[in-house]
């Protein structure tokens, strides 16, 4: 079973950010949260400000901004996209480089040895000249696929075991999991192009989805 972790969204900046510029008042007067939407995790520092709020959750450091998108989809979903594109538009900050970043475990309720394997089975079969050194019961393998898309653009996944996060909790006992993570990326020279990226977001969702859903069947064992 495939179960996506996380979704967010990192801009590179052109030059440095003024990270005192967004205190909270500037998120609230800039119409991104309500006064009664922010958390006891959000801080607001000279060097960096972690806007933890239920609708959207957003870091602001001196060279990038990070916006964590719900991974349940729907309207929180499409609500915290829309705040993430009315915070850009109102920061004025110039952005290079727009990437999306989508995070999946694989595993049967909680337990990934089953997934292990199968991947390992995949990525190093008996015509591998390293096989007899990576195939032991305790060995994992891996991969890192990427390609040109669109213009200006790329995508990377990397699937290999890891251990997987959430809100920063540890989860599945902290066991080691097999992991796809793919990333995005879109290297832009205006507002518009940003706005263009992020426009393209569902759709870059759903080509990941369909490309987690194929590796998965195609796992030797069957799904």
């Amino acid at each position: 079973m495939a179960t996506l972790l996380t979704i967010n969204i990192v801009l590179l900046a052109q030059q440095q950010i003024n990270t005192s510029v967004y205190s909270q008042l500037w998120f609230v007067d800039n119409g991104i949260v309500d006064r009664g939407d922010f958390l006891p995790e959000s801080m607001f520092l000279p060097v960096m400000v972690h806007l933890k709020t239920k609708p959207i959750e957003l870091l602001v450091l001196p060279d990038r901004v990070q916006i964590s998108l719900p991974s349940s989809g729907g309207m929180a979903f499409d609500d915290a996209l829309a705040r993430a594109q009315k915070f850009i538009d109102k920061a004025s900050i110039g952005f290079k480089v727009v990437g999306v970043n989508v995070g999946y475990t694989f595993h049967d309720n909680g337990a990934p040895g089953r997934y292990m394997q199968r991947a390992k089975a995949l990525f190093i079969g008996q015509n591998n000249p390293l096989y007899e050194e990576f195939n032991g019961q305790h060995a994992t393998a891996g991969i890192t696929l990427r390609k040109p898309v669109d213009e200006n653009g790329h995508l990377q996944i990397d699937i290999r075991s890891g251990r997987a996060m959430h809100n920063g909790t540890p989860l599945y006992g902290n066991q080691e999991i097999l992991t796809l993570n793919a990333s995005q990326e879109y290297i832009v020279d205006s507002s518009e192009g940003v706005g263009q990226a992020l426009q393209r977001i569902p759709s870059i969702l759903d080509t990941i989805t369909a490309l987690v859903d194929r590796f998965e069947a195609g796992l030797p064992g069957g799904v």
